[in-house]
């Protein structure tokens, strides 16, 4: 399977000719170089991480930077017909590295990490969230290579719902679907909340903290348009619920 790399294109020009040659960064070098072990003459997909255009290309050096000329640009081979979010509380240890791993894998376009009232994880400063977000965002941009997505997800990192809600969730749009995972009796089945919605539609899933959701923070998401579905009888673990909840999604 041919391997994917990222490229941003604010720091180097994605061309469109077929036969035009660019030297990769440092670090992309290291990537193919040392982590991929791509040798001379290999091929190489080279997606720009905006726009999702993904291009073939051929090893054509390796030192001093790795340099690859281009063959053809390809159609996503994973092309996703929708559009979700995933809102999840921040969790301890390694759990949000998990989660943005297996979110991308399973084709979320947007990540939203929002510190919660009972996350243990807490953001102590804008240059921790900051370092805390490109961190997290390194971890997506690998996971969208080895899965092949079109391009890696937009991932943030927010010091409360409402930042959330001011920074990056605008009202919703028309057929957009808004739901939290709850505990709270009255949620409706996830199966038959996805099950009614049409496939396309976009789509936000919330996901609490351990220990759940706030009351609060509950009911400003409810007040906001999300419904409170259930994951089934049995209580999951905050990241267990995510993938859970998008893969039933990513499955309508």
């Amino acid at each position: 399977m041919t391997a994917r790399l990222f490229i941003n294109t604010t720091q180097l020009s994605f061309p469109q000719k077929i036969g035009d040659s660019v030297e990769l960064s440092p670090d992309d070098t290291h990537y193919v170089r040392d982590v991929l072990r791509l040798r001379a003459g290999e091929p190489l997909e080279l997606g720009d991480a905006n726009t999702g255009l993904v291009a073939l290309t051929t090893i054509a050096c390796l030192t001093p930077l790795v340099a690859v000329s281009f063959h053809s640009i390809l159609e996503s081979r994973s092309p996703t017909p929708y559009s979700f979010t995933l809102l999840c509380a921040l969790l301890k240890g390694q759990k949000n590295d998990l989660v943005c791993d297996w979110a991308t894998e399973l084709g979320c376009s947007h990540i939203i990490f929002w510190q919660s009232s009972r996350s243990i994880v807490r953001i102590d400063n804008e240059k921790d969230r900051a370092h805390k977000e490109l961190r997290l965002a390194k971890i997506a941009t690998a996971a969208a290579q080895q899965s092949k997505q079109s391009k890696p997800p937009v991932v943030r990192i927010t010091r409360s719902l409402s930042d959330a809600f001011d920074s990056f969730l605008a009202s919703p749009t028309a057929q957009e679907l808004r739901v939290v995972c709850s505990l709270a009796s009255g949620s409706q089945p996830i199966r038959q909340m996805f099950s009614a919605s049409p496939p396309t539609a976009p789509c936000i899933v919330a996901i609490g903290p351990e220990g759940d959701f706030a009351p609060e923070e509950h009911d400003f998401l409810v007040a906001r348009g999300f419904i409170p579905i259930s994951l089934g009888r049995r209580t999951l673990r905050s990241e267990l619920a995510v993938v859970t909840a998008l893969s039933l999604l990513g499955n309508r």
